[in-house]
């Protein structure tokens, strides 16, 4: 790849990384077609995808606790632990179409093993899944 604009995708990724979803698609879709099929193969190559997907959904988590009250992370702690946790009905099924949306390998840290029965027509307990 001669005189491209980043060497790889680590290259591409420390000056992209606190820039916008939009702004860094500005920036892929102005480079040529090699640098671009370049910098793909370096991010597929390279294991970028779990970083940023790992970075994407802990930002999703954080705004779940922020706007929610809700820690996924403790909550799935504590039932792991034996403990029972009681979610509102429309929360939990928010949280499950926000992370059900990536990939299990992904998502697993949160919500694997994890199962919602019901408590009563607004509640859900979370239960480990057999």
């Amino acid at each position: 790849m001669k005189n491209s604009v980043f060497k790889n995708f680590a290259d591409y990724w420390f000056y992209a990384k606190f820039l916008s979803s939009d702004q860094r698609e500005v920036i892929l879709s102005n480079l040529s077609d090699d640098q671009r099929d370049a910098l793909l193969e370096s991010y597929k190559n390279g294991g970028w995808e779990d970083l940023v997907v790992r970075n994407e959904i802990d930002k999703l988590l954080e705004e779940v606790k922020c706007s929610l009250g809700i820690d996924m992370l403790e909550i799935r702690c504590k039932v792991l632990s034996g403990k029972s946790v009681y979610i509102k009905r429309s929360k939990w099924d928010y949280i499950i179409d926000i992370f059900g949306s990536f990939k299990p390998k992904h998502n697993n840290y949160i919500l694997g093993n994890l199962f919602a029965q019901n408590a009563d027509d607004d509640t859900v307990l979370i239960v480990v899944r057999k």
